[in-house]
């Protein structure tokens, strides 16, 4: 395990283990935070999605790997990275990237470093795990500390919602 890193603002941050209820409750602790921030209302009050949290990080331990910010013990950031394997090729057999998702920083630890320590963080290890790239969706506020870090277009890259489309259902909850 990589060593604790800490930026300006004083903040340790680590990876946290999927299997902890501490570090499972200060990460859903932060993304309930995290809807509330933007304006959200969550559908459902905030010990159903504390259980259906602590279930999804028990399944998802093995493809997803997070990473907590705190000050004094408590949780002030998060960034999350899910892995997940390639269609094999004769030159490569394995191979294996990743998606950044869910970083978070709350509003009163930012512009202080820890978004770019987060992320740094979370670089090293995916490195260190053997992916081969890792994709992002930055928002506009966010893409310039992408940039800074080292992430770049690439190729001709293009996506598409599914959601659009007449034929998408949404899984089932």
């Amino acid at each position: 395990m990589a060593p604790e890193a800490v930026p300006e603002a004083g903040a340790a941050v680590r990876p946290a283990d999927l299997t902890s209820s501490t570090d499972v409750l200060a990460l859903c602790s932060l993304r309930w935070e995290w809807r509330l921030d933007r304006g959200e209302r969550p559908p459902n009050p905030r010990p159903v999605f504390e259980h259906d949290f602590t279930e999804w990080c028990a399944q998802h331990a093995a493809t997803h790997r997070a990473f907590l910010a705190e000050i004094g013990g408590d949780g002030v950031g998060m960034a999350w990275y899910g892995v997940y394997d390639r269609v094999p090729g004769p030159e490569h057999w394995i191979r294996r990237s990743g998606s950044v998702q869910s970083v978070y920083v709350t509003p009163s630890a930012r512009e202080a470093g820890i978004g770019a320590t987060l992320i740094g963080a979370l670089l090293v290890h995916a490195a260190a795990e053997g992916l081969d790239h890792l994709l992002l969706h930055p928002t506009d506020r966010s893409a310039p500390l992408y940039r800074r870090l080292g992430f770049a277009p690439r190729d001709q890259a293009m996506e598409i919602d599914l959601r659009a489309l007449p034929s998408y259902r949404p899984p089932l909850a």
